[in-house]
């Protein structure tokens, strides 16, 4: 084989080994250009992934916090509808000049029977500028408990629920009452000022014939004493009792059943400390065996003003108010000038 020959083969296989070479390396280019695509597309990719993430995560926490707000203002809310009413209180109020019962039951929100009863004067009463009245903040009356009373006798007597005077005065158990306690009696407008211990002997003692005049007496006035009836008028222990008892804790008021004028105030043997109420057209009121008295001779009364305390003075066993009616003189039996 000339050289010519030789030359020619060996350069073809030169040209087909470069050509296998370059067609190599142009592969693995391609191939790495595919590569740092596909890195690309998925570092995208993960990154759009990752701030989706971060979007979702902030969203989620954005509606977390409204929902905790949420959650928050509603216990909130709840918290506040569930507080439990304002308990009764019982308010002192000191008289002012100009002041009157209605007044001051308007500017509370009561009724002027109510402060009246709970303060143990007549709702006719004149105010005295610094004298104390007392009474519920809501309607209703003061009420004191005596020796034999039970929440039961005392919600039938004023016509009320049992419950309501529990709940109004917060009590934990009913069974605990101390003389002399004061509660709350919601919804009542007045005081029955006397629990008669025999209503059958007390409604006897009247007797069948009262006359016009007692009766026109007896619708105005007043219970002179918040207690318990103990004796009647009539005869008693071989003497005629001249008057009616009624038993209450020493100090307790004592007020003028009716109007009038003061004709005695001051000691008068068996009577103890004795007041006496002038009344007009014969009639008189007397008031025995007070520990103190609050009125002086020739002063005017209103009724259901205060005009002694309860005590046990003169011929007495124990705190209570002897009350006497007398027309031109003579002993008549009070409970028929007594509504």
């Amino acid at each position: 084989m000339d050289k010519r020959k030789k030359y020619a083969i060996l350069i073809a296989c030169l040209a087909v080994t470069i050509i296998s070479v370059v067609v190599i390396l142009l592969s693995q280019n391609t191939q790495d250009v595919t590569s740092q695509q596909k890195m690309e597309v998925t570092q995208t990719v993960d990154d759009t992934q990752v701030l989706a993430a971060a979007d979702s995560s902030q969203v989620n926490e954005e509606q977390t916090n409204e929902t905790a707000l949420e959650s928050t203002e509603e216990t909130d809310e709840a918290a506040e509808n569930s507080e439990e009413p304002k308990k009764p209180e019982i308010l002192t109020y000191t008289v002012k000049s100009g002041d009157t019962l209605g007044a001051i039951s308007n500017e509370y929100g009561v009724t002027a029977n109510s402060i009246a009863s709970s303060s143990n004067i007549s709702v006719n009463s004149t105010l005295k500028i610094g004298q104390q009245l007392r009474f519920p903040s809501i309607k209703g009356i003061l009420y004191k408990i005596k020796s034999g009373d039970t929440l039961s006798s005392i919600s039938k007597l004023y016509d009320i629920k049992f419950d309501d005077i529990v709940k109004t005065n917060g009590m934990e158990s009913a069974n605990k009452l101390n003389i002399g306690q004061e509660i709350i009696l919601p919804g009542v407008d007045q005081v029955k000022t006397v629990v008669v211990a025999s209503k059958t002997a007390a409604v006897a003692s009247r007797g069948s014939s009262v006359s016009a005049a007692a009766s026109a007496v007896a619708s105005i006035s007043m219970w002179p004493v918040r207690g318990t009836l103990t004796s009647l008028f009539g005869p008693r222990w071989g003497t005629t009792h001249k008057g009616i008892d009624i038993a209450a804790p020493t100090g307790t008021n004592v007020s003028a059943f009716l109007d009038g004028k003061v004709v005695h105030s001051g000691w008068e043997g068996g009577y103890g400390y004795l007041v006496i109420i002038d009344h007009g057209n014969g009639l008189r009121s007397y008031y025995g065996h007070n520990s103190k008295l609050l009125v002086s001779v020739g002063q005017q009364v209103s009724k259901g003003d205060i005009i002694a305390k309860v005590g046990s003075t003169g011929d007495s066993t124990g705190p209570h108010c002897h009350f006497e009616i007398r027309k031109n003189g003579t002993a008549v039996n009070p409970l028929n000038y007594l509504k």
